[in-house]
């Protein structure tokens, strides 16, 4: 086996703890939301706590607000989250249509898989019907 090879083989691993990382962030932080921890801290939102005590981007401490509070709602996004189906970028746009009501055909069960050198590699496809028409949300998951 090469050096690159292993190196990639490194990667890979690290990449999949990182999945597992952010779905036991997202989960702890649903619970923190949930009890208003950053109310007690003296914060007007968990937003605000994200991006000023634990110093995350706007942007960043948006995706993980919602998909906080989209845990709370759906605790079954949690495992598609852990393995890669469900990627952090893709939680925004699902949040905007996902419902009680439509979530057994919202939420991704058809995951795309496709082979490449170093493994599989992810491809997050939900379609949904919003008023009348189908949209599909699309999401390379690395």
């Amino acid at each position: 086996m090469t050096n690159a090879r292993v190196l990639a083989g490194r990667l890979a691993d690290l990449l999949s703890r990182e999945h597992g990382a952010m779905a036991d962030f997202l989960v702890a932080l649903a619970d923190f939301d949930r009890r208003r921890g950053w109310a007690e801290l003296g914060y007007s939102s968990l937003f605000y706590f994200l991006h000023r005590e634990l110093g995350l981007s706007q942007g960043a401490a948006h995706y993980r607000q919602t998909a906080a509070k989209l845990v709370q709602r759906f605790p079954e996004i949690v495992e598609p989250l852990r393995d890669g189906r469900l990627c952090i970028t893709s939680i925004v746009p699902l949040a905007k249509v996902l419902t009680p009501a439509n979530r057994k055909e919202t939420l991704p069960g058809s995951v795309h898989a496709r082979n490449t050198r170093s493994g599989v590699a992810f491809s997050c496809r939900v379609a949904v019907t919003v008023l009348g028409m189908s949209v599909l949300l699309f999401q390379e998951c690395a």
